[in-house]
């Protein structure tokens, strides 16, 4: 019988999280291996060895601290031999991450080089994102809303961009040196409040703390959770919601039905009759009208074709009405000229109903 790569999920600290299955595997593997931080003992190995056998073979992989992808990739090229020795020679291996071995695993580097030459198997394991939600006794997601896990490793823009969705909750990993960074995007887009940041969860030093109480540097099991916090940005009176052709016209109906007296214009030819309020036959003629008339415009349409068409009779920012152009799914939500006379909050007001993105790029309005 050939050999088996095992990866196996040991949980996030505490050993009596580790499942049934887990901890028959590592009862009876001939071979142990995980990742370590170059100069530190291994974390994982450590947490599982009062259940391994006394002959286990260990395989540790030493992986620089702040290595780059290039190092990192590097580090378990080296170890490959040693492990293709073992499972060649008939020997199972079993490869121990903290939580569970898929999600921001190591055992994912090993699976990558040797998961088509060898019978492997994943035993899944209570990942950390679960223990903290458990430890702080909050709920991570219900109904409707999303979750999403974001390494803190990201830049400011990146983070924002993911942060600023109000429909999801996040649980924000790879803290470090980056909590301070983290915690003024949060701050920035209004996600402050109620976000914990929770350090070692089911330790025996576990710490639990509002992320607007603490300073400093976070320990390296560390992770902040931040609960969905659906916004209510009201919309002007009166949109008028322009579409060019059928695969619009969805959105554009969800739309009216959320925003107070708005009304639908379909590109005639293009759009079943029936489906809008008005009919017309040149789209920038009447873009061009709504605009002059002061009339709050939601374009389900390319941002191209509604800058064309209103670059001629754009004037002074100070008295245009707000303009924002929406994917056909409305997915996205993008305030056209700027976000002055309420565009912002426009886009915030569309990304609600579509539960879609708004992209604000303006510095100074975030809705």
């Amino acid at each position: 019988m050939s050999a088996k790569l095992i990866g196996i999920g040991i949980g996030p600290g505490d050993i009596d999280l580790l499942t049934v299955k887990a901890m028959d595997a590592l009862l009876t593997a001939p071979v142990v291996a995980h990742m370590h931080a170059t100069g530190k003992p291994g974390i994982a190995i450590e947490m599982v060895r009062g259940v391994l056998a006394a002959d286990v073979v260990e395989v540790a992989i030493p992986v620089p601290m702040l290595a780059d992808e290039i190092d990192r990739r590097a580090a378990y090229d080296a170890a490959l031999p040693a492990l293709r020795a073992h499972l060649d020679a008939g020997r199972d291996v079993a490869f121990v991450c903290e939580g569970d071995a898929l999600f921001y695993g190591s055992f994912q580097y090993v699976l990558d080089r040797l998961g088509d030459d060898y019978e492997t198997h994943v035993i899944p394991g209570v990942t950390s994102v679960s223990a903290a939600s458990a430890a702080v006794g909050t709920g991570l997601v219900r109904g409707d809303e999303t979750f999403l896990a974001v390494p803190a490793t990201l830049g400011d823009g990146a983070l924002a961009a993911r942060l600023s969705d109000g429909n999801s909750a996040f649980a924000i990993m790879k803290l470090g040196r980056h909590v301070g960074r983290v915690k003024a995007v949060l701050k920035r887009l209004g996600r402050l409040n109620g976000a914990m940041l929770v350090e070692k969860a089911t330790w025996d030093d576990e710490r639990i703390v509002a992320l607007k109480s603490f300073d400093g540097e976070a320990a390296y099991f560390a992770q902040i959770l931040v609960p969905a916090s659906p916004t209510s940005v009201q919309a002007p009176d009166g949109v008028a919601i322009v579409c060019l052709n059928a695969a619009g016209v969805d959105t554009a109906l969800a739309l009216k039905s959320s925003l107070p007296g708005a009304q639908v214009y379909g590109l005639k030819g293009r759009v079943v009759e029936t489906s809008v309020d008005q009919l017309f036959d040149d789209t920038a003629e009447t873009l061009r009208d709504l605009f002059n008339a002061g009339t709050p415009i939601a374009a389900v349409m390319a941002t191209g074709i509604l800058v064309r068409a209103l670059a001629p009779v754009l004037a002074d920012k100070r008295s245009e009405p707000p303009v924002v152009a929406l994917s056909p799914d409305g997915a996205f939500c993008v305030p056209v000229l700027g976000g002055h006379n309420g565009a912002n909050r426009l886009a915030q007001a569309l990304s609600q109903v579509t539960k879609g993105f708004a992209a604000i790029t303006t510095a100074g309005d975030r809705v």
